[in-house]
């Protein structure tokens, strides 16, 4: 999931080598002439005997007319070159992720942290610079990684059209990709996973890594994170390892593995509702749910119809804000539901203009987004068998638009032209492990990934915790108001034992209300 104006939904899930390797041999069972194919142990041998970490120039990074200018703490750079594809690792394609480290803050460092961004699309090296004053630095060495297919990586799999929305360019764009012999296929979530192990592994041949690393996700990344625990709780299965090299997981902002981020998505609006509802019952000098319903309502009405959507999304962007602020184009949801239809319209257009811009510098790899979405969301079955129940409680002409709610960018259309091959049925189970610490943190006015999603994941784990701050909304690990959560990941990373002994206090007291 990414922290962007654009999603009105959330999406993402994972892709497979396993089903590769299953299959082939199926096939063969009945020839004993017929040469079966390697298996997964056997790409994985291959795949990490090719695969080599290289120290660079941090300002080697390029990208377009950019390139990338490390801040005073990032003092070291690598690229890791790998296959494209791990299922089959001797076909001779490789590409090349960028790696920065972020040195700890204090000489007492205790640890090393691999970070997952969001998305899938999303680069982080570019945004190093927001780790300065991240607690979670004090005692830890941060890496970072520009995931297959984004950032600095290469290839960068970016399109200069913005979103799907023009369908000339978006074929362009594919067009030219596999012009250049680029395989979408190979872009997905698993391969993404076997990188990160890779780099675990090529960092402690070097000696740079001691020890276990602790995995922080964000959004999209937090699916990432448990899919790379799944292929480290298989490669230690498998024998090719004696144990995971995960420490501890952070997942903050969870994204489940099971959830369908496509068709799961009318059932976290209803969510999204009913946290609204929720707010404006305990904000009653400024707020009257079922006046606050009936604006909604006719808001709506007085729309086109072309409109609805762009209208939730706005709607729930605005979620996290106590207090209005016109000039920032901040709305409590009071007072926007109040405003004249002109205005809604006017802020209407200034959110489709965001949604649609393409920046100078590419931040948004969209096309490695559809390569993930398209395989790894659409002809799976929502994990959601009925509608959220509050739906009831809304007016049938509010009901249309959740009910018809999709994502802006990664349309049934889109991955039409994007044609990839679906990704195998494990990428739609949950993820079950005993052993592995993991602290689940999120924000109460998450309108991305609903505080039910977080709770979910947290029966997958045995050893886990959930802490909510109840007035923060996505990723909380960046917000400007999530010092406490903040604190508890950083004494949690520093001695996952302290699971059950966080202090969590400080957020218990905390309750987000509108104030007009």
């Amino acid at each position: 999931m990414r922290s962007t104006v654009k999603y009105v939904l959330t999406l993402v899930t994972f892709s497979s080598l396993v089903a590769c390797g299953g299959s082939g041999g199926g096939a063969g069972s009945g020839d004993s002439g017929a040469k079966k194919p390697p298996s997964p142990f056997e790409n994985f041998t291959s795949a990490l005997a090719i695969s080599h970490l290289d120290s660079t120039t941090c300002s080697d990074f390029k990208l377009k007319t950019s390139s990338f200018t490390p801040p005073d703490f990032v003092k070291q750079c690598w690229t890791l070159t790998v296959p494209e594809d791990y299922v089959n690792p001797k076909n001779g394609k490789t590409i090349k992720l960028a790696i920065a480290k972020i040195n700890s803050a204090n000489n007492n460092k205790k640890g090393a942290i691999a970070f997952l961004q969001g998305g899938p699309g999303g680069n982080i090296l570019s945004y190093s610079d927001r780790f300065k004053t991240l607690t979670i630095r004090d005692n830890n060495d941060i890496y970072l990684v520009d995931q297959r297919g984004t950032g600095y990586s290469t290839p960068a799999l970016y399109c200069q059209s913005g979103t799907s929305t023009d369908e000339e360019k978006l074929k362009r764009c594919k067009s030219d990709f596999e012009n250049n012999d680029v395989d979408f296929n190979a872009f997905n979530s698993k391969n993404n996973a076997l990188d990160f192990i890779v780099l675990r592994k090529k960092l402690e041949d070097t000696g740079e890594l001691k020890d276990k690393w602790t995995l922080v996700g964000a959004s999209y990344g937090t699916r990432l994170a448990i899919t790379v625990l799944r292929e480290e709780d298989r490669l230690t299965n498998q024998g090719f390892q004696t144990e995971s090299g995960i420490k501890a997981m952070v997942l903050d902002g969870v994204f489940p593995i099971q959830i369908n981020g496509v068709d799961d998505a009318k059932w976290a609006n209803y969510e999204n509702l009913k946290r609204i509802i929720e707010v404006c019952d305990r904000s009653p000098l400024v707020c009257d749910s079922d006046t606050l319903k009936s604006q909604i309502k006719n808001q709506i009405i007085d729309l086109p119809k072309e409109d609805h959507q762009y209208y939730l999304s706005l709607l729930l962007s605005l979620m996290p804000y106590d207090t209005t602020h016109e000039d920032w184009i901040e709305y409590t949801i009071p007072a926007f539901t109040k405003l004249p239809i002109s205005k809604v319209k006017e802020l209407l257009q200034v959110h489709k203009e965001e949604i649609i811009a393409v920046p100078d510098i590419p931040d948004d790899f969209y096309a490695m987004g559809l390569s993930v979405v398209c395989a790894e969301e659409y002809g799976f079955l929502p994990y959601y068998e009925q509608m959220n129940t509050e739906r009831a409680n809304w007016a049938s002409e509010v009901q249309q638009v959740i009910d018809n709610s999709f994502h802006m960018e990664f349309t049934p259309s889109a991955c039409k032209i994007w044609d990839v091959k679906k990704a195998a049925d494990e990428e739609a189970l949950a993820v079950n492990n005993d052993t592995v610490p993991v602290l689940i943190t999120q924000g109460g006015n998450d309108y991305q990934t609903p505080q039910a999603w977080g709770n979910l994941v947290k029966k997958d784990f045995a050893n886990s915790r959930v802490i909510t701050d109840d007035t923060v909304d996505h990723v909380v690990l960046f917000s400007d108001n999530g010092e406490c959560i903040q604190q508890n990941i950083k004494t949690f990373v520093g001695d996952p034992s302290k699971l059950n002994d966080l202090d969590a206090t400080c957020v218990n007291n905390k309750t987000f209300i509108y104030k007009d």
